[in-house]
């Protein structure tokens, strides 16, 4: 009996035992991230999949405000028929991003080296980018996921040359495209290398690539006609900048999709990451030398490689003839790959070497993971602050919703592609009045002060109620998270009189003051030949005009009534600002933001009509 113990634990890979801990580990980061309230694009896919049929689902993703392939909806909307949808519809993130753990493993021994293998692991297991898109309600860990397994599967196929194996890598290269747009840079990479490394694969490569593209018909026709939501938006904080492409590939490894890599995980530990694998490649390179021959990449790393510079060319040239952004949730089809690049530098040079560079790459990973699982590292607490609307509300009370940010602007919602953040987490009904724009709120304060208290909720800095409607704070509570929020509780201050609507008047009148500031703004923009239109979507307080700038910047003009208030502002613009790259200043009572290319001259028309 002993014997055969002894005998089983011997047959116990050692390397598959780590990969199992390295996925549990996975496991253990991904989790706590589950139950986070739903925010941004997360809401389209919340909107398409909750409360509908899968038929409906289908229709939804290609009229409504999504501009994604229907694979991950689809998946999500079962699960969604289980218990919380907000919290199960992550549910395909957290298994297929914790699946591509061991995916990574299984590639890697067969392109990289056991070694580099369990590296790329433990990379992938750690990266805070690869931790969040597995909590996201969004394509992105799917698309990881389908990536990773077609590159097994065709290197399998090669292997083995066996029909089957062809046929599995063609399902797989048909998720891939049903995964995200962008799976197409990965896949056409996967062909060229095939073909490359061996020209008598044409024709097996012909039909499989056929079978893809067949399998792809159905929703091409529906790619046509899907209406879609423009990113074009996000060229403004995501901009197709040297210094952008570089925070955004910086923030795909080591970093974190929300937060600059200069914070998360600091400056510091970037340097230690970029010295730890400089040192690797020298290293290496010393020894290498020292033996006489250094040898030839080998055709599989050249595939790891590829596949890891695939997405971000691709998505490079993409954005350069259209939205001309760069953004790094895009480019999660790369990570698997720049994990098992990652991996081979790391593995390459002499073991003492070896071992204490990946000791530091791994320590800057693990450092994210965990910082990551800090309140004011992670997403807005909306659940929380519904919770407590929930709770402290009473019958009659008003919600005024002020939240111009994550939540939504005013036609997503009025055409139902997108929910309230907020709103989806409530246990009970409310009377909720959102001002999605500035000319928004004087209305949802003349609603509330009908009643005889209101709860006011949004980002934290709440403007507070316009002055007159005898407004008294009652209660307030903060929500820790990435963008904190805030929840106040206003009573009259005099309870017999109530609220004064007629204090609104003030309000109106600054409102109608901010209006014309903005429309004489834009009319000398356009003057100066500057493309500029409003945006749909203010902080409070503010009218937002876009300036498109000469070389790919863009200027964000807030629109406020007073230059003292204008000046309040400045310092919170400054700091959201200063994590992508971009700079603002204030004008009379007009803050000015920039970003992209620098403004040149066109700063002077700019700041000439504010």
């Amino acid at each position: 009996m002993e014997t055969s113990r002894r005998s089983a634990s011997e047959r116990i890979d050692p390397a598959l035992a780590a990969v199992g801990v390295l996925a549990l580990l996975a496991l253990v980061l991904r989790l706590p991230h589950l139950g986070e309230s739903l925010v941004g694009d997360e809401m389209y896919a919340f909107a398409e999949t909750n409360d509908r049929g899968l038929l409906d689902v289908l229709e939804r993703v290609r009229e409504g405000g999504e501009n994604s392939p229907p694979l991950y909806f689809l998946l999500a909307w079962l699960p969604m028929q289980l218990g919380d949808p907000t919290v199960l519809i992550r549910l395909p993130s957290l298994v297929l991003g914790t699946a591509a753990v061991p995916l990574v493993y299984l590639i890697g021994v067969r392109t990289v080296g056991r070694t580099a293998a369990l590296i790329a692991t433990a990379v992938i297991a750690l990266s805070p980018f690869a931790i969040y898109y597995s909590s996201e309600a969004r394509p992105y860990g799917t698309l990881m996921f389908c990536v990773a397994l077609s590159t097994l599967l065709l290197l399998r196929a090669i292997e083995s040359g066996r029909p089957r194996w062809w046929v599995l890598y063609a399902i797989a290269g048909c998720a891939v495209l049903y995964a995200h747009y962008f799976g197409v840079f990965p896949l056409i990479a996967q062909g060229v290398w095939a073909l490359w490394t061996d020209r008598g694969r044409l024709r097996v490569l012909a039909a499989v690539y056929a079978g893809i593209a067949i399998g792809y018909v159905p929703w091409i026709l529906a790619f046509l006609d899907q209406k879609g939501n423009s990113i074009s938006i996000l060229a403004f904080y995501a901009p197709l900048t040297l210094r952008g492409a570089g925070r955004e590939l910086l923030r795909l490894f080591p970093g974190h999709p929300s937060f600059a890599p200069s914070d998360l995980p600091g400056t510091a530990a970037v340097v230690l990451v970029a010295l730890a694998i400089l040192a690797a490649l020298v290293a290496a390179r010393v020894a290498d030398r020292r033996a006489g021959s250094p040898p030839r990449p080998s055709d599989r790393l050249v595939l790891v490689a590829l596949l890891a510079v695939a997405t971000p060319v691709g998505f490079t040239l993409y954005s350069a003839a259209g939205p001309e952004l760069f953004i790094g949730r895009y480019l999660s089809g790369a990570l698997p790959f720049v994990a098992l690049l990652v991996g081979a530098i790391l593995a390459a040079p002499p073991r003492p070497v070896s071992v204490a560079a990946t000791t530091v790459v791994v320590a800057v990973l693990a450092f994210g993971a965990v910082e990551s699982l800090q309140d004011e590292r992670r997403r807005p607490a909306y659940k929380d602050a519904a919770h407590y609307i929930d709770d402290a509300a009473r019958p009659g009370d008003a919600v005024v919703q002020l939240d111009l940010t994550l939540g939504a602007t005013k036609s997503q919602v009025t055409t139902g592609g997108r929910q309230l953040s907020l709103d989806v987490n409530f246990d009970r009904d409310h009377d909720v009045f959102s001002a999605f724009e500035e000319n928004d709120i004087v209305r949802v304060y003349g609603q509330a002060a009908r009643r005889s208290r209101f709860l006011l909720v949004g980002p934290e800095r709440l403007p507070d109620p316009p002055p007159g409607l005898g407004a008294r704070l009652a209660d307030r509570r903060e929500f820790v998270g990435l963008l904190p929020l805030e929840v106040r509780v206003y009573e009259p201050a005099d309870p017999a009189r109530g609220f004064d609507p007629g204090a609104l008047a003030q309000a109106q009148g600054l409102a109608r003051r901010r209006e014309r500031r903005a429309d004489a703004v834009g009319r000398c923009l356009r003057a100066a030949g500057l493309d500029a239109r409003r945006a749909e979507t203010s902080p409070p307080g503010s009218i937002t005009l876009e300036a498109r700038l000469a070389g790919g910047g863009r200027s964000l003009l807030y629109v406020y009534p007073t230059a003292a208030r204008a000046s309040d502002e400045l310092p919170a613009i400054q700091r959201f600002l200063a994590a992508g790259g971009g700079r603002a200043t204030r004008v009379g009572a007009t803050v000015i933001a920039y970003t992209g290319a620098p403004p040149g001259a066109a700063a002077g028309r700019v700041e000439g009509c504010a």
